[in-house]
């Protein structure tokens, strides 16, 4: 994680993505991807952290 300093051990994530094949072979691919990565306020602090990624990749 980045450095966040989170209070307990239990923590829990939330994902959403998004993608995308392309080309003639579909070989192409892109994809979006968001995660919130909280401790559900268990005890505090509780900074949470997000992290966005973008993902580009093609097939062999």
């Amino acid at each position: 994680m980045s450095g966040s300093k989170f209070s307990s051990r239990c923590s829990f994530a939330s994902h959403i993505g998004v993608g995308y094949l392309f080309g003639g072979d579909l070989k192409i691919e892109v994809s979006l991807r968001s995660k919130h990565h909280p401790n559900t306020a268990i005890k505090e602090p509780d900074p949470g952290e997000n992290c966005v990624r973008l993902r580009h990749a093609r097939r062999c």
